[in-house]
């Protein structure tokens, strides 16, 4: 079982991506404390977490951030970043992968939820809605399920 999580917001692209997933969904709150409740709130166990946040800073390309970091502390998310990265490429969208992180809400997000799924999740920053055009989103979902499903293989075939 997959679960994907965008930011509370009309104006936010990743809210407004949600729409186009199928399956469980939360939208996180756009502060500090608020997100990390709704965090902590998740009872399910998922084989999966994929992230969304928005980069103002991106237009044409999405950015898979491999690692949160909080007071010292550094996780890595799931090891899928380069069949991701394919999987965007291959619908035509330019991808990065990012070693770094920040001290966003983005990273705050991606740490607890890392923490709460033991790194089972992977965060992707993707464009405003001015440059989130239906046939990027459209394409964005595609890829990203396209990952979700490498990431269910490989867990059924590892027995996890």
């Amino acid at each position: 079982m997959i679960l994907y999580t965008g930011f509370k917001g009309r104006h936010n692209s990743s809210c407004r991506l949600m729409d186009l997933f199928e399956g469980e969904k939360l939208l996180l709150t756009n502060s500090f404390a608020g997100l990390k409740r709704d965090i902590e709130s998740i009872n399910a166990v998922y084989d999966a977490v994929f992230m969304f946040g928005l980069d103002k800073n991106l237009s044409d390309s999405i950015r898979i951030e491999k690692y949160a970091e909080k007071d010292g502390v550094r996780l890595a998310g799931l090891s899928c970043e380069k069949a991701a990265r394919k999987a965007f490429e291959t619908e035509g969208i330019k991808c990065t992968v990012s070693e770094n992180t920040s001290r966003y809400l983005c990273n705050e997000a991606y740490f607890f939820m890392l923490e709460k799924t033991g790194g089972k999740a992977l965060f992707f920053h993707i464009p405003p809605i001015r440059y989130m055009t239906d046939s990027m989103a459209r394409s964005v979902v595609r890829a990203v399920k396209n990952t979700a499903i490498g990431v269910i293989d490989f867990d059924t075939q590892s027995g996890r």
